[in-house]
């Protein structure tokens, strides 16, 4: 690997990273030696895949209180860099559900299957922290708000997780903007598929939208479907516009 040229490390990188998820790649490049270290930070091209799987609150809440996640992000970024950002985030439904019950309702192990609060939190903080991800993709912090979220080209939600995946339908989430009043449009968002998802309102809007799935989701309000070319679901819960530029052959019957 030493006598190996940048070019070729770098195009052998890009295959690892596009096949493993954030706590694998490309951080887990960074400890192999000096030279890859600098070459793989020195490559934003690397950094342009944002994947993430949540499999607990606690593992959320620390990656975006630690600022590796907008560390992450940045990677990709810099003066005279514009790189598409692809962005796929998995909420697994989680074996820990007793753990962050713990966290959101702050009771004890004996009470966490059977929650003492007359309103639980436990989903309601799930996708408060799933809220503030979304914001810090879209490039939200406290100084205002960047343009990151033009650079987005692709978006893919499962978040069966959030609601543990059996109250899908009774808890819809609408994700509001980091600054009310202001419309954010995502030019390059071309691709967008959502599994599980109860979200009926993103927080960025595209009128270039070529390519939807929706599996067992809800469809989001306001979503521009004229450009759409190619169409996937599975038991949707909303009704899907017949105004989809798909032939009759290719449409979904409903």
């Amino acid at each position: 690997m030493e006598s190996a040229p940048d070019d070729i490390l770098i195009s052998i990188f890009t295959v690892y990273t596009n096949v493993h998820h954030l706590n694998l790649s490309p951080t887990s490049l960074l400890s192999i030696n000096k030279r890859i270290h600098s070459l793989v930070l020195g490559t934003p091209t690397l950094w342009s895949s944002f994947r993430l799987n949540v499999r607990s609150l606690s593992g959320i809440r620390r990656l975006l209180e630690n600022g590796n996640i907008e560390r992450y992000l940045q990677r990709s970024e810099g003066p005279g860099l514009d790189i598409d950002l692809d962005i796929d985030i998995v909420w697994h439904n989680t074996t820990s559900r007793s753990i962050d019950h713990m966290i959101s309702c702050n009771v004890s192990p004996l009470e966490v299957f059977s929650c003492p609060m007359m309103n639980c939190q436990l989903i309601p903080t799930r996708q408060a922290a799933l809220v503030r991800l979304i914001h810090v993709l879209m490039g939200a912090s406290e100084a205002g708000v960047l343009n990151r979220y033009t650079r987005w080209r692709s978006l893919q939600l499962d978040l069966k997780g959030v609601v543990d995946g059996d109250k899908l339908l009774g808890e819809y989430l609408n994700v509001p903007v980091p600054r009310p009043g202001f419309t954010y449009e995502a030019p390059r968002l071309t691709k967008i598929i959502l599994s599980d998802s109860f979200i009926t309102l993103l927080p960025v809007s595209t009128t270039n939208l070529r390519h939807l799935e929706v599996r067992r989701a809800c469809l989001p309000e306001d979503l521009d479907l004229h450009k759409v070319e190619s169409f996937g679901y599975a038991q949707y819960s909303r009704f899907i516009k017949s105004y989809i530029n798909l032939t009759p052959e290719r449409l979904p019957s409903v």
